[in-house]
């Protein structure tokens, strides 16, 4: 009857020890849940925060698992000459109108489809301006590359497209969406990436990065449609804010969320926009001739 006892003990001792084993470290991490886009007030162009310029550190849960799928250019690139910039213009047309301009190489959605999309969806005039090489608009004291981090510093870049399109930049009627693959920051924001920057009125420029919307910077198989999803409600977000006036939202179910936190929030939000709550209203459709 002893023995007994002393093998059922045993066997219970074994069992627990088995669950108290570590499991292996596979590497995968869960994405991590942040601000997704930022107002970026006056007082942040001149913030300073030094802890942020080494990198994401091991405060940041779920960043080491990151890897951007179009690193920042090398330091060489950004010392060549400025590419097609002699074909850059200002912001075409009168009134209200919308600009859209890609930096940098490797979107899954070219500007003139983004343009063409807008323009079917709300009846907007839209235009797709040249591609800015990043170099053309990278200064010496390379404010915007920051190579150690392998980011782009979202409030030097909005800098920099307000002196490529200083009318525009003047112009309250004018919105111009940047779009671009490279990974994107700020500095004094806690969290060490932001899906997109915006400047603060009059000026309506903003900045939508889509490196952490690339199913590759998270080790899966890449997904283009996903991608292109992903990419046109982050640009139409900001054409709510700016274009129509619509006000961001904490509601997870809503297109204008300014928290989504992660691509999943992005896939959950709708395609389109709820003109209820603009200010500027679309224009009617074009007669068919």
């Amino acid at each position: 009857m002893g023995g007994r006892f002393t093998l059922v003990a045993l066997l219970g001792a074994l069992a627990i020890a088995c669950q108290q084993r570590p499991q292996a470290d596979t590497g995968a991490r869960p994405e991590p849940s942040v601000a997704s886009a930022t107002v970026v007030p006056q007082a942040a162009a001149a913030a300073s925060t030094a802890p942020l310029r080494g990198g994401p550190g091991p405060t940041n849960p779920g960043e080491p698992s990151f890897r951007a799928a179009h690193p920042v250019p090398a330091p060489a690139a950004l010392r060549s000459p400025d590419v097609g910039l002699a074909e850059q213009r200002e912001c075409p047309g009168l009134g209200q109108r919308v600009c859209i301009v890609s930096i940098g190489d490797g979107l899954a959605i070219s500007v003139d489809e983004i343009a063409a999309y807008l323009r079917g969806a709300y009846y907007i005039p839209v235009t797709a301006l040249a591609p800015i090489d990043l170099a053309g608009i990278e200064d010496q004291a390379g404010a915007i590359v920051d190579q150690q981090r392998q980011q782009v510093e979202g409030v030097a870049m909005l800098d920099a497209l307000k002196r490529r399109f200083p009318s525009s930049a003047a112009d309250g009627r004018v919105t111009l969406i940047a779009v671009t693959p490279y990974d994107m920051y700020y500095q004094g924001n806690p969290v060490p990436y932001t899906y997109s920057v915006r400047t603060p009125p009059p000026s309506r420029f903003t900045i939508v990065s889509v490196a952490r919307m690339d199913d590759r910077g998270w080790g899966q198989a890449a997904s283009i449609g996903a991608l292109r999803s992903r990419t046109l409600k982050l640009v139409t977000r900001e054409v709510g804010a700016f274009h129509f006036g619509i006000p961001l939202s904490s509601d997870p179910a809503s297109l204008m969320n300014n928290s989504f936190g992660s691509r999943a929030g992005v896939d959950r939000a709708p395609e389109h926009l709820d003109l209820s709550g603009a200010t500027l209203r679309p224009l009617p459709p074009a007669p068919v001739r």
